[in-house]
This record gives C-alpha cells, structure tokens and sequence, in this order.
C-alpha cells in the first residue's frame, strides 16, 4: 500500500476535516468565556487546547471506528478497517495513544475538566450504536464538554463563573442543539442525499460560532472561525468527513 493511501486512511478515521471544527469551538470558547491574547501564556493555553482537542477527537473517531468495525463491513465496508487496510487492533493502540495525549495536552494547562470529555468520548465510541438516543445526546455532550472545559480554564484565572456570562451560555445550548440534530441525521445516513446534508451540517459548524461571535460584539474574531470554515472546506478531498 503506498503512502499516500495510508495517510488518506488515517486522517479518515480521524475524520481530518472536520478537525478545523473542533479548533474553531474552542476558539469560540475563549473569546466568549472572556479569554485574551495579551500575554504569552494565553497563547500557550489555546494552542495547547487545540492540540489537545484535537488529539482527543482523532483518538474518539479513530475509537469509533475500530469499535464499530462489525456494522462498517454492512453499512461502510469502504472504510480502512472493514475494507482491511488498517489493523483493528493497531487502530486501538493509535486511539488509546491519542486520548491519552490529548488528555495530557488539557491538563498540562490547567483543562483538568477534560476529564469529563474524555468520559463523553468513550460512552459515545461503546454505546451509540447500542441506543440511538444516548448516542445524539453524548455526542452533543462531547462538543458542549469541550467549550466548558476552555471556559473553566479561562474563568478559573479570575474566580469567575460561566453562569454570568449569558453569551457563552446561549452559545452553549445552541451548539448542542445542533450538533444533536446532526448526529441524528448521520444514524440515517443510507438515506439517499443524507449524507451530503451532514457533512454540509459538519462543515457549516464554525459558521454558527462565527454568528455568536458577532452577535457578542466580537467581529475581529469572527475571521479566525471564518477561516477554520474554509480550512473544512479545503480539506474535504483529502479524506472522509464522516
């Protein structure tokens, strides 16, 4: 198998476009829990929880998929593990080793809440294929416990609590609407034309912190999830969205 398939596999199962997505809501996340960029640390913490965020979401889609390797050979037998190209259990060693460094990345800058995303990671990777129902609600749980585990280490720095800040609660609320509403879309993905509806859905994700942002007077930064967008875009021809 030569190289360039191997990669195109990989960033497959960790689902490489829609990584812009997860960097734009954490993003969201620090402007509107009230997070700068006036200091070198405050750098250090973003690029970190990006890194961290996305390490953790390459390890759950890597997880889900090896998880999930019984349905994919029925419903997905295009994908690397059901189609053989990628070892099941090499996938699990990749996956564990994913998760760990992404939780390791949180709380090397004070994100200890990870904690609980990774929770929200695992139970979606072993259970939602078991009830459809708990499967939407823990994946929008997982974007919900990324934006909060940024805003309790912003609001951590000034004794502050997310509660009083209405903007990023809305976001919130909104954001796990959403991406409710997408997960359920994709449990039907075989429907004819539902797939192209989700991965337009999974695409449009930045656009929705990009409404937040300027509705909260952010306008400047709403360019920065404007280009995670493009970025979404861009990368849709090297692999799979979903």
């Amino acid at each position: 198998m030569s190289f360039s398939q191997k990669f195109r596999d990989w960033a497959s199962m960790a689902r490489l476009p829609n990584v812009p997505t997860v960097w734009s809501n954490i993003f969201t996340a620090w402007v509107l829990a009230g997070g700068g960029f006036a200091y070198e640390w405050d750098l250090t913490r973003v690029i970190a929880a990006m890194i961290g965020g996305t390490l953790l979401y390459a390890g759950g889609t890597t997880l889900g998929d090896t998880v999930g390797a019984q349905s994919d050979r029925i419903h997905r037998p295009e994908r690397p593990i059901p189609a053989g190209r990628i070892s099941s259990r090499i996938a699990h060693f990749v996956a564990a080793g994913l998760l760990g460094c992404g939780l390791a990345a949180f709380c090397f800058v004070g994100g200890y809440a990870a904690v609980l995303l990774l929770i929200c990671i695992l139970g979606y990777a072993y259970l939602h294929e078991r009830s459809v129902h708990v499967g939407i609600l823990l994946m929008g749980a997982c974007r919900v416990m990324l934006a909060e585990t940024i805003g309790v280490m912003v609001t951590a720095h000034f004794n502050g609590t997310l509660l009083a800040m209405p903007g990023f609660c809305f976001w919130i609320m909104m954001l796990f609407l959403y991406v409710c509403v997408l997960s359920w879309l994709a449990m039907k993905e075989s429907v004819p034309g539902r797939r192209r509806i989700v991965i337009g859905m999974l695409a449009a994700l930045p656009l929705l912190d990009g409404t937040f942002l300027i509705l909260m007077g952010f306008d400047k930064y709403a360019l920065v999830v404007l280009g995670c967008f493009l970025l979404t875009l861009a990368t849709r021809r090297i692999a799979s969205a979903t």
